[in-house]
C-alpha cells in the first residue's frame, strides 16, 4: 500500500486529513510525562481514527502520552467488516495500514495487538459445546455478551441460531477475538499502567473487552461516540448506569431533569428538536420529509417502535425483556384483546437503510400471521412520517428508541419495555416487571403524559442534546469524509476550546459534559 501510495499519490486507506507541523512535532519530555492514556483504536474506521487522533493529541498537551493499540490482522475476525464484506481481509488490512497512517501522522505513540503480545505468543484456541449462548470468564470477564452481540452484527441477524456451523464457526471465532485482545490489552495495562482509557463501541469485544479489564486496573474509563447530531461527540464512562454515551450519572441525570429550565434553555431545546424532526442536524434523515401520517376509525392508535435488530445496545442487562422478541409478542398478545384500540408496529428504517438478514417482518410473519385485525404493520421503506405520526398518537410502546423520549417531549403516553436512557426519570411509564408492562398495556386508555413527565421529558431531552452533545469540529457526522480537513495544534490547545473541555474533564473524573451545563454539576 504504501508503494502504491508514493507512486500514485492516492491513500487507499481513504484518509484525507492533513496535520499541521506542530502536532507532528509536538513531543513530551520524560519529566513533563504526567501519565499514560490508553485508545484501544480497534477497528480502525476512518472517523475513529481521525477522533482519536485528536483526542490523543489533546491529552498530550496536557501531558498523558498517548498509545494506540491496532489490529494488525491478529483478530481471527475483524471487527469493523461484515458477512457482506466482499474482501475481508483487504478491508482489514486497510485499517491496519490505517491506523499507522493516522499514529504517524499524529506522532502518537501505537502498538499493534501483535507486537503486545510476547514472540512465542500461542493463541487460545475454544470450540463452544452448548447449543446456548453460555457465560464464558476470561480474564476474569464474561466475554460471552460481547462475542455474541459482535456475531450478531457481523451477520446482520438477531437470533444466533449455534447447531447452524457458519454461525457457530464465527462466535467460536470473536470469542478467541475477545480471548486474544483480552491478552493484548493486560500487556498494555502490565507495560504503561494507563490512568485513563477511551475506547469506542463498548458493546462489542473491541470496546467492551479493553473497558472491563482497564476498570479493573484502577484506570478511568470513558467511551465517546458520534453525537445525534452534526460535528457534536457524546461521552460515557464505565460506572454509568451504561456506559454508551447517552447514558450519563444517575444522580446527575436526577438534578438535570428535576431543575427548571430558563426560558433561553426552553427555547433552544424546541428548536432543536425542529431541527431533529426536518432532519436538518440528524446524522440520517430516517423519515421521509413529506408529512404522511394515517387515521383509525377506532377509539385509539398506539405506536408500537421497534428496534434495528442487530444493534449491539438492545438489551442492557437491566431490560425487563432480555429479548426484544419477547417485548413484540406480550404487545402483541395483549393488544389482541382491545379491539377499541388500533395499534401501528413501526419497523426501524434503520433495517432498510443498514440492511439486515433477520427482519422484524419475518418474524411476525412467522409468529403472527395473521396479524390480529387492530394491527398494522408499517415497513422500514414507509412513506409515513414518524413525527406526524407522533401527533395523530395517543399512546407509545418503544422498547429503546429515542423515539420513546420525542413523544414524551410532545406530550405522548410512552410505555418502555427495555432499558432506554431516558428510563427510570418520570417522563415515561417504566415497568419493572413483565406481568407489570402487560398491566400496562391493558390500561393505555387511562395513561396520560401528565405535564410534570412532559416538562421532566423536556429537561431530559435538553440534558440529553445539549449538555451531553460536545462541539468536535474536526468531524462530521454528515458524509463522514472530513475531506480538506487540517488538524492545527493551536486549535486543539486554546484553553477554552471543546478540546480542552473534554481533557479537563475527564482528567478530573468526571461526567463530560458541554461547558454551558457545568452548573449541574456545581448542584451536586
Amino acid at each position: 500500500m504504501t508503494a502504491y501510495e508514493s507512486i500514485s499519490g492516492k491513500n487507499p486507506a481513504g484518509y484525507s486529513i492533513e496535520v499541521d507541523d506542530k502536532v507532528q512535532r509536538f513531543r513530551l519530555r520524560k519529566q513533563e510525562r504526567r501519565g499514560y492514556v490508553f485508545f484501544p483504536l480497534i477497528p480502525a474506521y476512518r472517523t475513529l481514527c481521525l477522533r482519536f487522533g485528536v483526542l490523543g493529541h489533546a491529552f498530550k498537551i496536557y501531558g498523558f502520552e498517548p498509545v494506540m493499540m491496532y489490529d494488525d490482522l491478529s483478530l481471527p475476525v475483524g471487527t469493523g467488516t461484515t458477512i457482506q464484506a466482499e474482501n475481508e481481509r483487504a478491508k482489514r488490512e486497510i485499517h491496519r495500514y490505517r491506523a499507522k497512517k493516522y499514529c504517524e501522522k499524529f506522532g502518537l505513540k501505537s502498538v499493534s495487538v501483535s507486537t503486545a503480545l510476547d514472540n512465542d505468543y500461542q493463541q487460545p484456541a475454544k470450540t463452544i459445546e452448548s447449543e446456548q449462548i453460555e457465560p464464558y470468564t476470561y480474564r476474569g470477564i464474561d466475554i460471552s455478551g460481547y462475542a455474541a452481540a459482535s456475531t450478531r452484527k457481523y451477520l446482520k441477524r438477531y437470533s444466533l441460531d449455534l447447531t447452524n456451523q457458519d454461525t457457530r464457526t464465527t462466535y467460536e471465532r470473536f470469542l478467541r477475538s475477545g480471548m486474544i485482545l483480552a491478552d493484548a490489552v493486560c500487556e498494555v495495562i502490565d507495560r504503561y499502567d494507563p490512568d485513563y482509557t477511551i475506547v469506542n463501541e463498548p458493546c462489542y469485544i473491541q470496546g467492551g473487552v479493553p473497558l472491563e479489564l482497564c476498570q479493573a486496573a484502577g484506570t478511568k474509563v470513558y467511551t465517546q461516540k458520534r453525537g445525534y447530531h452534526e460535528g457534536e461527540m457524546l461521552f460515557g464512562r464505565s460506572t454509568n448506569r451504561h456506559p454508551m454515551g447517552q447514558y450519563a450519572d444517575e444522580r446527575l441525570t436526577t438534578k438535570a431533569v428535576e431543575t427548571d429550565l430558563t426560558d433561553k434553555e426552553r427555547e433552544h431545546i424546541q428548536k432543536i428538536m425542529e431541527k431533529r424532526e426536518s432532519g436538518d442536524i440528524t446524522e440520517v434523515q430516517y423519515t421521509p420529509e413529506d408529512g404522511n401520517s394515517m387515521d383509525t376509525q377506532r377509539k385509539k392508535m398506539v405506536g408500537v417502535f421497534s428496534h434495528l435488530l442487530w444493534d449491539g445496545a438492545l438489551e442492557p442487562d437491566q431490560a425487563i425483556y432480555g429479548n426484544l422478541y419477547d417485548w413484540l409478542d406480550d404487545t402483541i398478545r395483549v393488544g389482541a384483546e382491545m379491539d377499541d384500540v388500533q395499534f401501528v408496529i413501526k419497523i426501524h428504517p434503520a433495517e432498510s437503510f443498514r440492511g439486515t438478514n433477520e427482519s422484524v417482518l419475518d418474524w411476525l410473519d412467522e409468529n403472527h400471521h395473521p396479524l390480529p385485525d387492530n394491527f398494522v404493520v408499517l415497513q422500514p421503506d414507509t412513506n409515513v412520517n414518524t413525527y406526524a405520526l407522533i401527533r395523530k398518537l395517543d399512546a407509545g410502546i418503544v422498547y429503546a428508541s429515542t423515539v420513546g423520549l420525542e413523544m414524551a417531549f410532545n406530550g405522548v403516553p410512552v410505555i418502555t419495555g427495555g432499558f432506554p436512557p431516558y428510563h427510570g426519570f418520570g417522563l415515561t411509564y417504566d415497568p419493572s416487571s413483565q406481568a407489570e408492562f402487560r398491566k400496562k398495556i391493558r390500561e393505555i386508555d387511562d395513561l396520560k403524559c401528565h405535564n410534570q413527565m412532559k416538562l421532566r421529558a423536556e429537561r431530559f431531552a435538553h440534558f440529553l442534546f445539549e449538555c451531553k452533545h460536545l462541539k468536535f469540529p474536526y468531524i462530521s457526522n454528515k458524509n463522514g469524509s472530513n475531506s480538506g480537513v487540517i488538524v492545527e495544534h493551536d486549535k486543539i490547545a486554546r484553553e477554552k476550546g471543546p478540546y480542552s473541555e473534554i481533557v479537563n474533564q475527564a482528567i478530573d473524573g468526571e461526567e463530560i459534559l458541554s461547558p454551558n451545563c457545568m452548573n449541574l454539576k456545581d448542584q451536586l
